[in-house]
């Protein structure tokens, strides 16, 4: 009886991943956030994305996928202009987990809305200009929230898609570009 259930669970596995419709992506996303009422953060990622699409009809897919990225350079933020004390702020890294629901336009264009949850770890570095110490010299912020997002994509042909999208993750809106792949 072990053989058969082995048998079994083999012949699904083999099944499942020989029909595999895997998919990836390579992203550059930029963030923006509000720092108070006056100053604005804007940061940039580069992402990746890995994940398995179920066909649920012609026109219709699920798209559950893992996130990792990492930043690319930072932005300077005076945050108190009394004491003249600049932070310099850049993305560690980003990892999360999201759920795609496609729909497809015509043949070559698709639509669709994500449902994310994503840890973003930020690093500051704080700068007195005047040479004074700083109150602090460097801290790392990490952050995990939920967030929701729509886009679009043009299939260029069976295997590969140029996307744009915009998300939102507790106030900090997120507009990516890409390049995705099935595989």
């Amino acid at each position: 009886m072990k053989k058969r259930i082995t048998s079994a669970l083999a012949l699904i596995v083999c099944s499942t991943f020989a029909s595999a419709d895997w998919v990836g992506s390579v992203n550059y996303s930029h963030f923006s956030d509000k720092l108070g009422s006056t100053q604005s953060l804007d940061l940039a990622g580069l992402g990746a994305t890995f994940g398995y699409r179920f066909d649920i009809s012609d026109k219709i897919r699920v798209i559950p996928e893992a996130r990792l990225g990492f930043g690319l350079g930072g932005d300077t933020v005076t945050t108190n202009a009394a004491a003249n004390i600049r932070s310099e702020f850049e993305i560690n890294d980003y990892v999360g987990v999201a759920v795609r629901g496609e729909y497809a336009l015509y043949q070559d264009f698709y639509a669709f809305g994500v449902l994310s949850y994503q840890n973003i770890e930020v690093k500051v570095d704080a700068v007195r200009v005047n040479g004074e110490p700083a109150p602090f010299d460097s801290l790392s912020v990490s952050q995990t929230d939920v967030g929701i997002g729509i886009g679009a994509g043009w299939q260029i042909n069976e295997i590969n898609a140029l996307e744009a999208s915009y998300e939102n993750i507790d106030g900090t809106d997120i507009v990516t570009v890409g390049y995705r792949f099935r595989f």
